[in-house]
């Protein structure tokens, strides 16, 4: 597919000239390459095109691209007006262009507003407006997990759609991407020597890339389950064998020397370097909770967190395989709890559908709670341990720690994000947070004085 120029995917009427010709379809796959490599305006004209809720999937050939874009910039993220697109915002959430022209006017003239198709603006003129200085369009599907590397200067993404993306930071083009042919990459690293990225795949395959040009370079498969007897041990085999080992959890160490992969029973470490199985580290009891985080304490020392009302927090001395400290975290609503992090001070932040709550590693008891949940694994921490940042369907917050106080709230319709954000990172330097959307694409957002 050759790539139409830069001036082609910012007129309008090129964009309908080619929607009437080649379909919808086709017109999304110039938009989504050239958000790529031009960046800028052409990645606003794309994410408001390809948004779920006005472009494909589920996109009418006969959608009028101009009223697409006028309903997707009513509540959004890019304008050609300092202070925003008001005149959209003040709609009624209604997908215009799905509407019948006669439709159409009579609310348009109910709202007291001229008609979208006059009100579309200069194209070449949209650029973000705040508190976003940065968007990226790549994904076909929801991003699942974003990470940033350490020195703040590159976002790797791992998406339903199979892909594994590597964007610049300050340009906001894409790097190198890896196809991997297979759905659902449940999570991404980078290493902190920033020369691999690392991701899991839901049928329990963990792939080693290289970062600048993302090729395998190796491959780890989870290494077959131990025998084990008894009544509890065969329902856990069943329970497996009808859902394969999910390696959902994943921590590099300091020095980039070691993995650490959380399946269900076990934690496996792998030397990066060669790469190989070095050991396993076998949760108890036996079928265990599940994995709800794991980190690495020091290059030798990795700390890990059960899924369970009683959550063991195991500290493990990794030449030895011997756990040298112990506690249990008391989660009323255990079950709830979807994710979890630790900060360099000392804490662990955990957070379930409707609450947040703060711990110290060696008290039982939550040090401080919040009301406000997270969809998915939308739970970030600073590199300080001052931060954290949640989102849910609604908004997203950012709050102190280890108060939790809230700081600062957003709309995610501010954001132009008509669905749910799945992940976010914090970008080194504490000015900027990463927001990765289930409509696939990736945003900055830019963070209050703090």
């Amino acid at each position: 597919m050759d790539l139409p120029p830069r001036e082609a995917l910012l007129d309008i009427d090129w964009l309908v000239r080619t929607q009437a010709a080649e379909g919808a379809e086709i017109l999304a796959r110039y938009l989504r390459t050239g958000a790529e490599v031009y960046g800028g305006p052409v990645t606003a004209v794309a994410d408001a095109v390809l948004s779920p809720r006005v472009g494909v999937p589920g996109w009418r050939d006969d959608t009028d691209v101009r009223h697409a874009l006028a309903t997707r910039l009513l509540a959004g993220s890019w304008s050609s007006d300092p202070a925003g697109p008001r005149s959209y915002r003040s709609l009624p959430h209604v997908l215009v262009s799905r509407l019948p022209a006669a439709k159409r006017a009579e609310l348009l003239q109910k709202w007291g507003s001229a008609d979208v198709d006059t009100a579309v603006p200069d194209l070449n003129q949209l650029r973000l407006i705040e508190p976003l200085d940065r968007a990226w369009v790549g994904h076909t599907d929801g991003i699942w997990a974003c990470e940033v590397s350490a020195d703040g200067r590159c976002v790797v993404s791992a998406s339903r759609d199979g892909d594994v993306s590597v964007w610049n930071m300050d340009s906001g083009t894409l790097i190198a991407r890896a196809r991997t042919g297979t759905k659902e990459i449940r999570d991404c690293a980078i290493t902190p020597d920033g020369r691999h990225v690392v991701s899991v795949h839901s049928n329990g395959r963990v792939t080693i890339w290289d970062r600048l040009t993302m090729a395998a370079v190796a491959t780890l498969d989870a290494p077959p389950l131990a025998p084990t007897d008894g009544e509890q041990a065969q329902a856990y085999k069943r329970e497996l064998r009808a859902s394969p080992r999910r390696w959902r959890r994943i921590a590099v160490s300091p020095d980039s020397r070691r993995l650490a992969v959380a399946g269900w029973e076990a934690v496996d470490i792998w030397d990066l370097e060669r790469p190989r199985l070095v050991t396993t580290l076998r949760i108890e009891p036996n079928p265990p909770p599940g994995m709800l985080a794991l980190f690495f304490a020091s290059d030798t020392q990795l700390t890990t967190i059960g899924r369970s009302p009683r959550a063991p927090v195991l500290t493990w001395d990794l030449p030895t395989r011997r756990v040298t400290a112990s506690s249990t975290l008391t989660m009323p609503r255990a079950a709830t709890v979807a994710t979890a992090l630790a900060t360099v001070s000392g804490y662990v932040v955990t957070a379930s559908a409707d609450e947040t709550a703060v711990w110290k590693f060696d008290e039982a008891a939550a040090v401080a709670t919040a009301p406000f949940g997270v969809d998915g694994r939308a739970l970030a921490v600073s590199a300080d341990g001052r931060y954290a940042a949640t989102a849910s369907s609604q908004d997203l917050r950012l709050w102190s720690l280890p108060d939790l106080s809230e700081i600062h709230r957003w709309n995610l319709k501010d954001f132009g994000l008509w669905d749910i954000a799945c992940a976010l990172a914090f970008v080194p330097g504490g000015r900027h947070l990463i927001v990765a959307s289930w409509e696939g694409n990736l945003r900055r957002v830019m963070l209050p004085d703090l």
